[in-house]
């Protein structure tokens, strides 16, 4: 079997997936794949010895040997903590804090590879912009370097160091995949550039589900989001289109950062937070309400965004509202969800995804679902990081 180091920007006890263990996952049926997570920073680890996730890492930061965590077929390695870096501004101090972060997470990779005879690898950086060098501090060959870049960087903390380290994180690369076309255009004059979509767990969302009564009692008409709330989400639309329709009901679904999200719309009667849920939860949160949504803001931003959550409606054959956020992303799919072109085309687009009970329909969403799996996307990731001769960067989008 091939080997896989894939260092991640996810956690291995996050509550919800991602796109990194969802290939990873796939990966681990035909390759032996080590994760190696994004570390706790010393602040991170004081603020969460109230969880067992903080204790976790605290026992990887004293202990001598490589800590290892399964997620099924997966092997996660947790590294120790590092210092806390992002605050400083870029400079020899900087660069020293970083260069000995990256020596502080090598060093416990390479224990692990030499205990386990691991003496040639692929590696892949998936969207771990933090540590761009981590790949020259590893023994061992490694066949073929990737970075693999799920989401455009965009928040003013990531912004600060994240947009210097990811070009170094592409220049370290042989080749770059990228999730959606605005990502791989962007990467294309640099290094042999390539698109391979989110996509979705088709089996998990499409078992048969139960109501949640306690998202089915708020309401007869009820439209939801699941996801992170935060910066993306048009606020100001999702006001003005429930005010207006007081027997709608918007549920919104998971992690809040709540600098974002305005004031009024936590006092509104028909909208409801309803906090996090875990990956096993979700189907059936989303099987409880009428109608589903993507109330993303139609800016540069978020035409390089690939939502998971667009595949994991479909695969429930719920109707989808979406802003028209990513046109690249929504035209092929403009017959099977409902797109609102601007803000005043909203309202429509609920009023008609609410109305729509037709089975076809809902059929042609999950079979549209069901051709983008996991299983699809990752056969067509290894194909790229197991090519012998040189990748020719992809001109059709």
């Amino acid at each position: 079997m091939k080997k896989i180091v894939m260092l991640s920007l996810a956690r291995y006890d996050d509550v919800n997936t991602s796109t990194t263990f969802e290939l990873a996952r796939e990966f681990s049926n035909s390759n032996e794949v080590l994760i190696v997570e994004h570390p706790y920073t010393w602040t991170e680890l004081v603020r969460g010895l109230t969880k067992r996730k903080g204790w976790v890492r605290l026992a990887a930061t004293f202990s001598s040997s490589p800590m290892l965590k399964s997620k099924g077929k997966i092997n996660v390695l947790v590294p120790p903590a590092v210092a806390p870096i992002n605050f400083l501004s870029f400079g020899k101090k900087y660069r020293r804090v970083s260069a000995w972060n990256h020596q502080i997470v090598a060093n416990r990779v390479n224990k692990w590879l030499k205990q386990n005879n691991w003496d040639s690898y692929s590696y892949i950086n998936s969207y771990n912009y933090h540590y761009p060098n981590l790949c020259d501090h590893l023994k061992g060959e490694q066949m073929k370097r990737v970075y693999h870049c799920v989401d455009p960087i965009v928040k003013p903390y990531t912004m600060k160091h994240g947009i210097r380290n990811q070009e170094e994180s592409v220049n370290n690369s042989d080749l770059v995949i990228s999730t959606a076309p605005q990502l791989q255009k962007e990467w294309q004059e640099k290094k042999p550039s390539f698109m391979i979509p989110n996509a979705v767990n088709y089996k998990h969302f499409n078992s048969p589900q139960k109501y949640v009564p306690s998202v089915r009692s708020l309401g007869k008409k009820i439209i939801g989001y699941f996801g992170a709330i935060e910066r993306r989400i048009d606020y100001d639309m999702l006001i003005v289109t429930f005010k207006a329709n007081p027997d709608w009901t918007l549920v919104m679904a998971g992690p809040v950062e709540e600098k974002y999200v305005p004031e009024e719309i936590w006092t509104m009667d028909n909208v409801h937070f309803i906090g996090r849920y875990s990956y096993d939860e979700l189907p059936a949160l989303i099987y409880s309400v009428d109608a589903t949504i993507i109330p993303f803001k139609v800016d540069e931003a978020a035409k390089s965004i690939y939502p998971l959550k667009l595949y994991e409606y479909m695969s429930t054959g719920k109707p989808i509202v979406c802003t028209s956020f990513n046109p690249d992303l929504l035209v092929p799919v403009a017959d099977k969800v409902y797109i609102a072109k601007d803000g005043g085309d909203v309202e429509e687009a609920i009023e008609k995804a609410l109305h729509d009970k037709d089975v076809e329909k809902q059929l042609e969403r999950k079979t549209f679902a069901s051709m983008n799996t996991w299983e699809h996307r990752a056969k067509k990731f290894l194909n790229y990081l197991n090519k012998k001769e040189d990748v020719q960067t992809e001109k059709n989008y």
